[in-house]
């Protein structure tokens, strides 16, 4: 897919898995080959292939580096097959964290953070994307919030 003239590419990164998702992946893995088993008892060798592929993309940010992008119209992160995007007129409030900022179309701190919005992590880049945020949302109208209800 070309990137239009209109939407120019700001930023662009990638984070590795980092040492905490790592850890995650023994426990991950035994998870996936209890979904094969199971999805082999029922169904056979489709429900094997289909129990590996749901688990493997509900938890592809254990095993694959994120990718992130800024633009003059939106934000994006992808990791794998999953791509959450925003446009920068729907960004709200920021939740500033340690390894991260989430991008939030909701006005109130609530459950629903953790599923709403873009989280964008850092990779030794806070500052510049930070500013970047801050530049393109016109913080004036755009809250910061340094907690999460997670």
């Amino acid at each position: 897919m070309a990137e239009s003239n209109k939407n120019p590419v700001l930023m662009e990164w990638v984070v590795p898995v980092s040492p905490e998702f790592q850890a995650k992946r023994i426990p991950v893995a035994i998870a996936l080959l209890f979904g094969v088993v199971f999805g082999y008892l029922l169904i056979g060798w489709l429900g094997a292939f289909v129990g590996a592929v749901a688990i493997f993309a509900s938890t592809a940010e254990v095993w694959l580096p994120g990718k992130y992008r800024i633009t003059g119209l939106d934000a994006s992160a992808r990791i794998g097959l999953s791509q959450t995007v925003i446009r920068w007129e729907n960004v709200v409030r920021l939740i500033d964290t340690e390894s991260g900022v989430r991008l939030s179309p909701l006005e109130k701190s609530s459950r629903l953070d953790a599923f709403r919005g873009v989280y964008l992590r850092f990779s030794g880049n806070r500052d510049a994307v930070l500013g970047k945020i801050a530049e393109l949302t016109k913080t004036n109208g755009t809250s910061v919030d340094g907690e999460t209800d997670a």
